[in-house]
C-alpha cells in the first residue's frame, strides 16, 4: 500500500473546509515530492504530517498549510508567523 492508501481507507477529510480525501491526497503528493514528507496517525478528521526537509521561507510554506486547512494553526496562535516558531 502506498503512504496515502492509508488516507483513502480512513477517508480523511475536513468537512468544515469542504475539503476531500483527494483534495487532501493531492497536496500531500505534492508536498512529499517538494519536502519528503512522511504521514501518520491518520484518522477520519485528521492526520500528521512530518517535513522531511523545509524551505528556507517558512512564512510561504506555513501560508500554503494554512490556505489549505485554517485548522491546523492552533486556537492560540494568532499570526501564522507565529507558526514558524512551532517548529
Amino acid at each position: 500500500m502506498s503512504k496515502y492508501g492509508i488516507i483513502s481507507d480512513k477517508g480523511t477529510s475536513d468537512a468544515n473546509y469542504d475539503i476531500s480525501t483527494e483534495d487532501i491526497i493531492k497536496r500531500l503528493k505534492q508536498w512529499d515530492t517538494l519536502y519528503n514528507i512522511e504521514i501518520s496517525d491518520v484518522g477520519h478528521d485528521r492526520l500528521t504530517v512530518k517535513f522531511g526537509s523545509l524551505p528556507e521561507d517558512l512564512e510561504s510554506l506555513s501560508k500554503d498549510i494554512y490556505e489549505f486547512c485554517p485548522d491546523v494553526i492552533p486556537e492560540f496562535c494568532t499570526q501564522i508567523s507565529a507558526m514558524n516558531t512551532l517548529q
